[in-house]
């Protein structure tokens, strides 16, 4: 996609990369110690990502046959 990514999903993509990328998260304890919507947008990024992996395997196959 080639649209203009908004600041506020630009800082949380961010965030969450940063996270997972150094294996740490924001504040200290476990998953459920963090913020609520910090774990709200940190699933929506996985399944965000997900999705795009999904649509790239198929656009993969289909581009083989």
């Amino acid at each position: 996609m080639s649209r203009k990514t908004d600041m506020e999903v630009s800082a949380i993509l961010g965030l969450v990369r940063m996270c997972q990328n150094l294996n740490v998260l924001p504040q200290a304890g476990g998953l459920l110690d963090q913020d609520a919507y910090f774990v709200f947008i940190l699933e929506q990024v996985m399944l965000a990502d997900e999705e795009r992996r999904a649509i790239e395997q198929s656009r993969a196959k289909a581009a083989m046959h």
